[in-house]
């Protein structure tokens, strides 16, 4: 049951950061991007490749949940799978952390410095 724990950590970190990518790439990355191309000027380089790191951070953290999915229906999961979620835990929680300096790198510091370049 506490290797069950993990599993259900994953799902409780991994969820939120799922639906907080998804939603900074569709709707604040687009209008950030707009704002920039009205005042004629090019986006920072995080901020100009923060799509492509977006996809490839969704991609790893939905294969993230479906471990975690799949440890918590087996009823006997192998070392392995429970290897695999042990591995996906680190991963979230390093994203967790890092994601936070980089969305203020890639989406909000920019906006401040497009106001002091005008």
């Amino acid at each position: 049951m506490k290797n069950k724990a993990i599993a259900i950590i994953n799902l409780i970190i991994g969820t939120p950061q799922l639906i907080v990518q998804v939603l900074l790439l569709a709707t604040v990355y687009p209008k950030l991007s707009q704002m920039y191309s009205e005042f004629d000027v090019e986006l920072p380089f995080t901020s100009k490749y923060f799509p492509v790191f977006s996809i490839i951070l969704i991609f790893l953290i939905a294969c993230s949940l479906y471990l975690s999915g799949k440890f918590l229906k087996e009823k006997n999961p192998s070392d392995k799978l429970l290897k695999q979620n042990i591995a996906s835990l680190v991963f979230l929680l390093v994203t967790l952390f890092l994601l936070t300096g980089f969305y203020v790198l890639a989406l909000i510091q920019p906006m401040y410095s497009l106001t002091n370049s005008l």
